[in-house]
């Protein structure tokens, strides 16, 4: 089973929430394990729990907006560590864009990012088949991991 990270503004979680939804079937039949902050349970050391979440993370998804750009969490301490697990090949870190923002700008800018073209998943027509396009590219790389 492969563990995925979700970073994420919170201001973003309802956009997130609609690419969480359609990967759960990929859950259920025991490809996956997502993972994603408000899965801390009351009385755990937040931060500790998080950084041992994005350690063992074999995908680590970054939910990118202008809210994700401006957290000095999201950009500079789960990203940065995302990024570092990339380079050195212990993880893949994917770019999901959910809303119009300059990430082409960012270090994430240089990897390939969903859903197709980076164009935000806030801009499509149905925001259903985006996040069905993000679930479905991200269980491609699940497959990828697991041959």
């Amino acid at each position: 089973m492969v563990e995925i990270f979700f970073s994420y503004a919170h201001e973003d979680e309802q956009l997130m929430d609609e690419v969480r939804r359609q990967m759960i079937v990929y859950e259920r039949e025991g490809h996956l394990l997502k993972w994603h902050d408000r899965m801390i349970p009351p009385g755990e050391q937040w931060k500790e729990t998080i950084d041992d979440r994005l350690r063992n993370a074999k995908i680590i998804l970054l939910f990118l907006s202008p809210h994700f750009i401006a957290s000095k969490y999201c950009y500079e301490i789960e990203g940065q560590e995302a990024l570092k697990r990339n380079t050195s090949g212990e993880a893949f870190v994917i770019p999901v864009i959910l809303r119009p923002c300059a990430w082409q700008a960012s270090p994430y800018g240089e990897l390939q990012a969903l859903p197709t073209d980076g164009k935000p998943i806030s801009t499509w027509d149905n925001i259903d088949i985006a996040s069905l396009e993000v679930a479905e590219s991200v269980f491609e790389k699940v497959n990828q991991i697991g041959s």
